[in-house]
């Protein structure tokens, strides 16, 4: 059953080829649409490509029709993915705020892992995780189908490492800049590629904020948080 009734929405626009511009087919985009008409970005299972098309199609749409509030909202819940991909979006989560003056607002829900802990997060101004998330972070890994050719292929393994360990130049250099923590430092943490709780997360830097709960005296939840974050939730 078509979700919009037939009916163009706000992304369904031509261009003078008359080719329609959509988001990927496999995504729910009366949904999607609706979240980024409310300045709101999902990005949520493996970083990929189709994410990756998700992300250009929605800054685009967000730079023609920013946020009312003056801030993006990206929540994210991945186990991560394509560490490539993940560059690309960060960049273009930085360019925007960059170019718009937009405050980018991100919130880890879940486990966050891997490039979405290590390379998108880390590209949002502001970095709020909820209270029972889990963000790690590892070594670069390589996930290229390998053949008995490149196998026997003498310069193969120098050109994959060299390769490998230009993604983990960037990587560490992403994040030294959020943590403020040294090239040692970010190293033993991907070295040990386990999962940090919010709270340890928000210690070494990975994090501005723990979003915390409360019921107040009408049995309705508040947000919970110290005054520090506060300054950053709200």
């Amino acid at each position: 059953m078509d979700r919009n009734n037939g009916k163009k929405t706000r992304l369904d626009w031509e261009d003078e080829n008359q080719n329609t511009f959509l988001l990927p087919k496999n995504m729910e985009n009366a949904d999607l649409i609706a979240l980024l008409e409310q300045g709101v970005l999902y990005f949520s299972g493996e970083v990929n490509e189709n994410m990756l098309e998700y992300a250009r199609k929605g800054m685009l749409f967000l730079t023609v029709h920013p946020p009312r509030e003056g801030v993006l909202t990206v929540k994210i819940s991945s186990p991560g993915g394509d560490a490539d991909v993940g560059l690309e979006i960060h960049d273009l989560l930085m360019l925007y705020a960059l170019e718009t003056g937009i405050t980018v607002k991100g919130f880890a829900i879940g486990k966050v892992c891997s490039a979405a802990a290590m390379i998108i997060l880390q590209g949002c101004t502001i970095r709020i995780a909820s209270e029972n998330s889990k963000i790690m972070c590892h070594n670069a890994l390589t996930g290229m189908v390998i053949t008995e050719h490149d196998l026997k292929s003498a310069g193969w393994h120098m050109r994959l490492l060299y390769d490998l360990e230009n993604l983990k130049k960037n990587v560490v250099t992403i994040i030294m800049r959020r943590t403020k923590k040294s090239e040692q430092e970010v190293l033993k943490l991907l070295a040990r590629a386990r999962y940090l709780p919010a709270k340890e997360a928000l210690a070494f830097g990975l994090l501005d904020g723990v979003l915390g709960f409360k019921f107040n005296d009408t049995g309705n939840p508040e947000a919970d948080v110290n005054e520090a974050e506060q300054d950053k939730i709200e």
